[in-house]
């Protein structure tokens, strides 16, 4: 909310309020970027529920999902993700993993092994 009031606040409603957007799950995985008009979903896997619903309120049998290979997608063109462009655009997809890896280094991901990095500290504590 604070990003949008900063927005009209200015007058400058074209302004995206971030350049590039880090999609973290979890404890520390990185599952995803996107950079302007451009979104990659990186290999990962989750439980989802996107299954036969349970009776009673039950929420129903969870199931192992996965992305296998880095997906991009056109957010202008397919804002609902159905069509993986990769192939399509293989430079954008270098681009963004060049972001990616910046994001582990400082960051970490877990989806890769990355626990520590260079922005972790102990919880608790801030560096003066």
């Amino acid at each position: 909310m604070g990003l949008i009031l900063l927005i009209f606040g200015k007058g400058d409603f074209k302004k995206e309020p971030r350049e590039t957007i880090l999609y973290y799950f979890g404890v520390n995985n990185l599952n995803g970027v996107r950079k302007g008009n451009w979104k990659l979903v990186l290999p990962h896997k989750w439980g989802s529920y996107n299954t036969q619903p349970g009776n009673d309120g039950d929420m129903g049998k969870k199931i192992s999902m996965a992305v296998e290979k880095a997906q991009l997608y056109d957010m202008s063109r397919d804002p609902g993700e159905r069509y993986n462009v990769s192939d399509t655009y293989p430079d954008k997809v270098k681009e963004l993993m060049l972001v990616v890896d910046k994001a582990r280094e400082e960051m970490g991901d877990l989806n890769v092994g990355f626990a520590k990095c260079s922005g972790s500290r102990d919880s608790g504590k801030v560096k003066k």
